[in-house]
């Protein structure tokens, strides 16, 4: 007896094909549901101060004065939340990628990479738009 008849009936040596990476349901990452929810929950700490100053009458120019190791927390919160994210969600997809067939694999990984550029081109204009704006300022106080 080989080792192919000594499977169930109807079953292949090869591993069945996963759900795509985009796919995923729960908690977890890939999911739509949890990166929508990462997504709320970055938007609103970055944009609670903004809100509060124009909604609350929040004293924004005195904010990083008055609370220093808040305002330490929010901009790390900010500035390195997504590169963290996008860190454990790269980890987890390779994790993820490894038990797939070639085929499979490859059309994954190739998926995933259009989306990393597009992110990191998204991120680039961010910057840029940053640094405009930080020009603009010291243009205007002269």
């Amino acid at each position: 007896m080989n080792e192919s008849s000594m499977s169930l009936p109807g079953a292949s040596a090869r591993p069945a094909a996963r759900v795509r990476w985009s796919d995923r349901r729960g908690w977890r990452f890939g999911s739509s549901e949890f990166n929508v929810a990462a997504l709320g929950i970055h938007l609103f700490v970055g944009l609670f101060p903004l809100a509060a100053y124009v909604f609350g009458g929040f004293a924004a120019p005195t904010w990083p004065r008055d609370f220093p190791l808040l305002t330490a927390l929010w901009a790390g919160f900010v500035s390195l939340g997504y590169p963290l994210f996008a860190m454990l969600e790269s980890r987890s997809f390779q994790a993820w990628a490894r038990g797939l067939e070639p085929a499979q694999r490859a059309a994954e990984q190739a998926e995933y990479a259009g989306r990393a550029a597009l992110a990191k081109n998204y991120w680039f204009g961010v910057l840029a738009a940053y640094l405009v704006v930080a020009l603009l300022g010291f243009v205007v106080r002269g």
